[in-house]
């Protein structure tokens, strides 16, 4: 089937607190083409399915993006911090840096995360890729633009 499914993590404390759920999100990740999560989230899934002993934050992403669909793409954000994109089959490993905002600008971090996936998601569609079609340059022109909408987010209340 020709598609997209997109997964996030969204929550590290459910993937700390729900095997149930973990478990179901592990058997998802073959039929995942995006999975986006934050370096926590990444760091509490792997935690939970007891891959993290000792691994960096790249080895287990690099063990994670194994587990994707054919193309698929882990997408790690950090904040305010690199965001580092992950791909075994098409052997990319990007780091995007992130504009800093002036802190006095930052009002409120909640949405972010959804934001910057909502970016990605529109990136993409505008520029009719299907999974396992972006290269690294498409890559991180969704990056740019999940970092644009998601520093829209910040600077506002209740999003």
């Amino acid at each position: 089937a020709e598609g997209l499914f997109a997964l996030n993590l969204s929550s590290a404390r459910l993937m700390r607190s729900s095997e149930k759920v973990v478990a179901e999100v592990g058997k998802l990740l073959p039929l995942t083409s995006l999975l986006f999560c934050n370096e926590s989230e990444l760091e509490a899934f792997c935690a939970a399915r007891h891959r993290l002993t000792g691994q960096s934050q790249r080895e287990s992403a690099a063990e994670i993006a194994g587990r994707l669909a054919p193309g698929g793409l882990l997408v790690v954000t950090a904040g305010s911090a690199t965001t580092r994109v992950y791909s075994e089959a098409q052997d990319i490993e990007l780091a995007v840096p992130v504009e800093p905002a002036l802190a006095h600008e930052v009002v409120d971090t909640n949405g972010a995360g959804d934001s910057f996936v909502a970016g990605w998601l529109a990136c993409r569609h505008l520029a009719g890729l299907k999974p396992g079609e972006m290269g690294p340059r498409d890559v991180g022109a969704c990056v740019q633009l999940g970092h644009a909408a998601a520093s829209s987010t910040v600077r506002m209340v209740g999003c």
